[in-house]
C-alpha cells in the first residue's frame, strides 16, 4: 500500500479520498465542538488556541492511517470506531504537549490547588467500603484558599473541573455542600465526563483508572475487567 502510494506521487496521479461514514461525520462533529468550547477562558487550549485549532486535522489523519492499514478494502469509509481511537490517542499526546511543552494551563493550576486546600483544611469523614470523603462550601474554600481562589469566578472554574472528572460532587444532604473524594470507586453514579491524565492532567488527582467502579456498577453488580464490563 506505501508503494502504490509512493508510484501515485511519482506520476502526478490524484490521491484516491477515504470519507468518513455519516455516523462517523456526525462524531467527529460532536469532538469538533468539545474541543473549541476548550478554548474559551479559562480552559484547557485557551493559551494554546493553534495546537487546538490543527487537533481534529491531526485527528483524521490518525483515523485514516488506522483504517488503511486494518482494512483490507480501506476504500469503504472509515467508521466510528477508528475515529474514537484517533480521538482518544491524540488527546494522550495532546495532554503530553500541553505538559511538558506548553506548560500548565491556569484551570489546571486552579484545580490543583483547590484539592490542595480541601485535603489541607478538612478532616475527611470515612464512608462505607472505606471512601473517604471531604464535605465543604464555597465560602470556605474562599476563607482557607490563596488569593486566585477567593475570587468566586476562579473558584467556580476550578470546581467545574473537579466535577468534570469526577472527584466533586453536590451533596445529598444540603445544596449549599460539596463532596470531594481522592478517588472514583463507589463516589460517583456514572463514569467521569473526563478522564485525568487523557483530557487533563490534575497532579494532585490519581490518573484516571479504567477499572474504577461507579455507584451505578456496584448497584447493578457490574465488574469491570481489562476495561470492559
Amino acid at each position: 500500500r506505501l508503494e502504490h502510494s509512493i508510484e501515485r506521487i511519482e506520476n502526478n496521479e490524484p490521491m484516491p479520498k477515504i470519507p468518513f461514514s455519516e455516523p462517523a461525520k456526525e462524531l467527529w462533529n460532536q469532538m469538533a465542538e468539545s474541543i473549541e468550547r476548550e478554548i474559551t477562558d479559562d480552559q484547557r487550549y485557551c493559551h494554546t488556541p493553534g495546537h487546538a485549532s490543527k487537533l481534529m486535522e491531526n485527528v483524521s489523519r490518525v483515523a485514516a492511517v488506522v483504517h488503511i492499514f486494518e482494512n483490507e478494502n480501506y476504500y469503504e469509509p472509515i467508521q466510528e470506531d477508528k475515529l474514537f481511537f484517533a480521538y482518544e490517542l491524540c488527546c494522550h499526546y495532546s495532554s503530553h504537549y500541553m505538559e511538558y511543552i506548553a506548560g500548565q494551563p491556569k484551570i489546571v493550576r486552579l484545580a490543583n490547588d483547590l484539592v490542595e486546600t480541601i485535603r489541607r483544611t478538612i478532616t475527611p469523614q470515612v464512608k462505607g467500603w472505606g471512601l473517604q470523603e471531604y464535605v465543604f462550601t464555597r465560602s470556605y474554600i474562599r476563607n482557607h484558599a490563596n488569593r486566585e481562589l477567593r475570587n468566586q469566578k476562579k473558584l467556580d472554574q476550578a470546581i467545574h473541573l473537579v466535577t468534570r472528572l469526577g472527584h466533586i460532587k453536590q451533596s445529598s444532604a444540603n445544596r449549599f455542600h460539596l463532596v470531594f473524594s481522592d478517588h472514583l470507586d463507589g463516589f460517583i453514579a456514572t463514569h467521569p465526563e473526563l478522564r485525568n491524565g487523557e483530557h487533563y492532567y490534575v497532579n494532585e488527582l490519581p490518573l484516571y483508572d479504567p477499572h474504577a467502579r461507579t455507584l451505578g456498577d456496584i448497584k447493578t453488580g457490574n465488574v469491570v475487567r481489562d476495561g470492559n464490563y
